[in-house]
C-alpha cells in the first residue's frame, strides 16, 4: 500500500479489511477498495457485494485492474494450461535412468 495513504487514516473510518479477510460488508461504504484478480465464483459474490454497497469502489493494483500474472491463464484453454504446468513442464521431466 502506498504510505501517503496513511494519512487518510485520521479522516476514515475502516470497517472491514484484508486483513482481517472479511467478504461482507455490514453497512453501506463510502468507499470501498479491492485488491487481487477474481479466481472464482465466490470472488466474483465477493465483488458483486461491494459494488452493491460501496458508493465509489476503487480497485487498487495489477490484479484488481487488469487481472495481473493469473490472468494469462485465460488466454490458454484450461487442459492446455494444466498439461503444461503439471505434465509437460521441464520441472517434471524424469531422469534417465
Amino acid at each position: 500500500m502506498d504510505e501517503r495513504m496513511l494519512a487518510l487514516l485520521d479522516k476514515v473510518t475502516i470497517l472491514r479489511s484484508s486483513i482481517t479477510d472479511v467478504k461482507r460488508i455490514p453497512e453501506r461504504c463510502t468507499i470501498g477498495f479491492v485488491e487481487g484478480g477474481i479466481a472464482n465464483e465466490e470472488n466474483v459474490e465477493t465483488l458483486e457485494h461491494f459494488r452493491e454497497n460501496c458508493d465509489i469502489l476503487i480497485s487498487v493494483g495489477a490484479c484488481a485492474v487488469w487481472g495481473g500474472v493469473p490472468s494469462m491463464r485465460n488466454m490458454v484453454p484450461l487442459k492446455e494450461c494444466l498439461e503444461e504446468a503439471y505434465v509437460d513442464a521441464p520441472s517434471n521431466a524424469q531422469p534417465t535412468p
